[in-house]
């Protein structure tokens, strides 16, 4: 037998009470006066016999009456087998599940409170001597060590939502290096109280526990199962201009059985609200709205799409941000004595004031400003010189777009050694009729937002190629088979290949209406291929695209309400700062991206939290009982009530518990010093009367 609370003990030395007013009975005798004393001497000689017994048995009575009482409050047990199997279970490790999904409800209360009080719970089972490790999702550093019952509970008092999802893998990696750092020995419990959601615990399949300690699963299941977030968002327009309407598509989800009926979905850029709309759905379902909105200002916007929701807060807010897009650096480069200023893709872009357009002559080029373009189009180039090859080569590595249409007669071996694709010329009879293109794959990212409808009987291009390039995904194929127009990859940099020259002899593509289009898509898609509306905490890094970047700079966060502000890991590559996402350290928001040198505001980022913790999938006992079904050591917790958990775990797996037996004694020892002070004391009058 043992004590939970041996403390108590100390509770005895209140048994000099009554063995002190047994010896020191201080109550004054009284004077009876006799008229006839021949037998006082012997009544007073029974009447002394009877009294001794009569106290000796009182004293007895209370003596156990108090030992009784004492032990009852010191917790006595008897060790089960299972608990003196191993070491003796001096250590304890616990793990509170309170992540982002532990807001949901059981019965109208969240699971995270439901949790703590089992918790609560747990510790009181243990014995005073017991060591307890306690983990939750913060996975924080003072949580690898074991520690008494006093201090668990002030770091139980401590527990906050975490958006972090742990793997019930790592956790019990975390709790095994515990317990061998500290000699634990065998016959440990373990324990995990979580929701078991699906889609932040990992494969229980693949997990095996190691069978020297006892592992306890306390599933906490919600009796909600609706909750309605943003799964993604997308501009309609991808280029925004200031002044012009835009539309942001907004996936909605609701990501459990429960319907959920008329919520409010606003849409808000800055302080501002600029749309709304209102939303239903049925259980397990999602939908895109479309909100529209316009920028007024050339600066960047914190914006975020809110939604009224409830009991999980935490996804009720997709923050992202939205910027006006800068002007698009184009440079046209013509060759075979064609004029700048007669470069066909020099007009499309002079159309539009977004497009900073600088023409120029092969013969006539400032080598060193074609770095600082976005697009660079060889329009009826012979051949590459090394002074434009390399220049080109420089292009490509930080990420340039370049468009390649080649004269009538190029000298191939200066495009191989620029972009290191084979190529031959086609023996195309200059005179020949064009061959009409294949209506365009809809399919194709590349046509994503270039035309409202494809359709079959769709007008389209001729061409008689000239070049065949081995290389790249085709955008553009004439009837009979060969590639007019592909794109390749090339790193960061896009590559787009033309099979004939710009001129009328070899197509009208630059006389077709697809030519504005397509030449639109070329210059948007060398600007917007870094450019993100929101980062997901989940993810490891974010790349950003920095003018001016130097390899000494050195960037802060900040959020955009002031509360936050740190440092993250960061480095550059080129024109680009990789900065690792601090996920433990941050909130989901917005914000400032600050060069620290002169504190000069760079940009605007958005970071959400990871989906994964939104959707409502949870393993049910069942499942459970079944994965771990293998594992004699792993036991699941059915009867989630508080206090019949706590008696059953501590009858089955701790010791069976004797304090109510005390209690019970005490009461019969009461009640029999009441009874010996009642009836003997009347038996003993009596018979003296008599």
């Amino acid at each position: 037998m043992i004590f939970l609370h041996s403390l108590y003990l100390w509770g005895l030395l209140a048994l000099s009470v009554p063995i002190i007013i047994h010896f020191f009975n201080f109550q004054r005798p009284k004077r009876i006066l006799f008229s006839n004393v021949a037998f006082l001497q012997s009544v007073k000689q029974t009447a002394n016999a009877k009294d001794k017994i009569k106290n000796w048995l009182v004293l007895l009575m209370r003596i156990a009456f108090v030992v009784c009482l004492v032990l009852a409050f010191a917790r006595p047990v008897i060790p089960s087998q299972k608990a003196v199997q191993g070491s003796g279970g001096l250590y304890v490790s616990i793990y509170l599940d309170n992540s982002f999904s532990s807001q949901n409800e059981r019965d109208g209360k969240h699971i995270l409170d439901l949790g703590a009080g089992f918790v609560q719970n747990i510790l009181s089972v243990f014995s005073q001597s017991t060591l307890f490790q306690f983990i939750d999702n913060s996975f924080d550093g003072n949580y690898n060590y074991f520690y008494d019952r006093a201090k668990t509970e002030e770091n139980l008092s401590k527990i906050n939502y975490s958006p972090s999802g742990r793997a019930l893998a790592e956790v019990a990696r975390k709790q095994e290096a515990a317990l061998l750092n500290n000699a634990a020995g065998s016959g440990n419990h373990l324990f995990w109280v979580s929701d078991f959601q699906k889609s932040s615990i990992g494969d229980l399949q693949k997990l095996k526990m190691d069978t020297i300690n006892n592992l306890y699963l306390l599933p906490i299941s919600p009796t909600n199962m609706a909750n309605l977030y943003v799964d993604s968002i997308w501009l309609e327009k991808t280029f925004i201009r200031a002044g012009e309407t835009n539309s942001a598509m907004v996936r909605l989800k609701n990501a459990g059985a429960q319907a959920v009926e008329n919520k409010d979905i606003k849409l808000f850029i800055g302080q501002t609200q600029a749309s709304a709309a209102t939303v239903s759905l049925v259980g397990n379902a999602s939908q895109t709205i479309k909100m529209n909105f316009t920028l007024t200002t050339n600066s960047d916007q914190a914006c975020k799409i809110s939604l009224d929701d409830s009991p999980m807060i935490f996804d009720n807010n997709y923050f992202f941000t939205l910027s006006v897009a800068p002007k698009i650096k184009i440079q046209t480069i013509t060759g075979g004595g064609q004029s700048p200023e007669s470069s066909f893709a020099a007009k499309v872009f002079d159309n539009e004031d977004f497009f900073d357009v600088k023409k120029n002559a092969q013969n006539s080029l400032d080598y060193s400003s074609l770095l600082q373009a976005d697009l660079i189009v060889l329009e009826n180039i012979n051949a590459i010189d090394n002074s434009l090859e390399e220049s080109l080569k420089k292009f490509m590595l930080q990420g340039g777009s370049i468009a390649v249409f080649p004269a009538s007669k190029p000298d191939l071996n200066g495009f191989r050694r620029t972009f290191g694709i084979e190529s031959n010329t086609l023996s195309a009879a200059l005179g020949a009729p064009l061959v009409a293109m294949e209506v365009p794959d809809r399919n194709n990212p590349f046509f994503e937002g270039v035309f409202e409808r494809i359709t079959p009987d769709m007008s389209v291009p001729e061409a008689l190629p000239l070049v065949r390039w081995r290389a790249g995904q085709s955008l553009l194929r004439t009837r009979a088979g060969e590639v007019f127009l592909s794109e390749l990859l090339l790193g960061k940099s896009r590559l787009y290949l033309a099979a004939s020259p710009l001129q009328d002899e070899f197509t009208n593509f630059h006389k077709h209406a697809l030519f504005v289009p397509i030449m639109y898509k070329m210059a948007l898609l060398s600007k917007l291929k870094t450019e993100r509306l929101a980062w997901s905490l989940a993810e490891n890094t974010a790349a950003l695209e920095i003018d001016s970047l130097a390899q000494s700079d050195l960037f802060i966060l900040r959020k955009l309400d002031g509360k936050l502000e740190l440092i993250p890991p960061q480095r550059t590559l080129g024109t680009q700062l990789i900065l690792e996402i601090p996920k433990d350290n941050i909130e989901a928001g917005n914000y400032e991206l600050i060069r620290k040198a002169d504190n000069k505001l760079m940009g605007l980022l958005a970071f959400n939290y990871d989906k994964t913790e939104s959707m409502l999938s949870y393993y049910s006992l069942d499942e459970l009982k079944t994965l771990f079904s293998g594992q004699k050591n792993v036991k699941v917790i059915e009867n989630l009530n508080s206090e019949s958990f706590k008696s059953d775990f501590i009858k089955d797996n701790v010791a069976i518990p004797l304090w109510r037996y005390f209690v019970l004694l005490a009461l019969i020892f009461l009640l029999a010093e009441v009874l010996l002070l009642r009836f003997a004391y009347r038996s003993y009058t009596q018979k003296s009367a008599g």
